[in-house]
């Protein structure tokens, strides 16, 4: 079985023998002729994804990660919440539920935390609280600072994740109303190198 959960739907030959390129005619019944399973995670991938609760939190959570429309993203981290609360455990359920946003975290750099938080808080309070918990250890050891908002480490340094969440806001008003970058680093005192990279983030969200 091949579990996938590329960004594109999976098109290789399934029949093992049609894989082999141009085998010569000496060695080719030694070749063996079998299919394998596919498990098609990515966005365009059909498969419906079944099992216990644990199992579909972590299957979803794959998925999730390719998906870079942000409502359909949301959407996956809406139902991984859910899932969440379905395990009987929920002391083990929140430990699969924080490695699976860790997961997210360090595979995503465009996340828009704060809307996914307000998401979340309408399904589960306890489970948007924990969100934003991990999201403030991520940056507060470091990892995030190059990975959440596609900064380089250091460049948040001094600034809270609500903090700079709210200035990146700012941008995005800013930029849409067409005021110059300059302007822009002076009121939310962020860098023309992180406008830059929101203004990229938007351009990107857009298309």
């Amino acid at each position: 079985m091949v579990i996938y959960n590329g960004r594109t739907k999976w098109n290789t030959e399934k029949e093992f023998k049609k894989i082999i390129e141009n085998p010569k005619k000496q060695t080719e019944k030694y070749i063996p002729n079998y299919q394998y399973e596919i498990y098609d995670l990515s966005p365009n991938g059909t498969k419906e994804i079944v099992g216990t609760a644990i199992l579909k939190m972590i299957l979803e959570m794959m998925r999730a990660i390719q998906i870079k429309n942000q409502k359909k993203f949301i959407d996956e981290i809406i139902n991984i919440t859910l899932l969440s609360k379905q395990i009987k455990n929920q002391e083990k359920a929140t430990k699969i539920y924080e490695s699976c946003v860790r997961y997210i975290f360090n595979i995503r750099d465009d996340i828009e935390v704060e809307e996914i938080e307000e998401k979340v808080k309408e399904v589960s309070k306890e489970r948007s609280d924990y969100f934003m918990t991990i999201a403030d250890k991520l940056i507060e050891k470091g990892i995030e600072k190059g990975k959440l908002e596609g900064i380089q480490q250091g460049k948040l340094e001094g600034m809270k994740l609500g903090e700079y969440l709210k200035a990146k806001d700012t941008v995005k008003k800013l930029l849409s109303k067409k005021i110059d970058k300059k302007t822009i680093s002076e009121v939310t005192e962020l860098s023309i190198e992180q406008i830059n990279k929101i203004e990229e983030e938007m351009k990107q969200n857009k298309n």
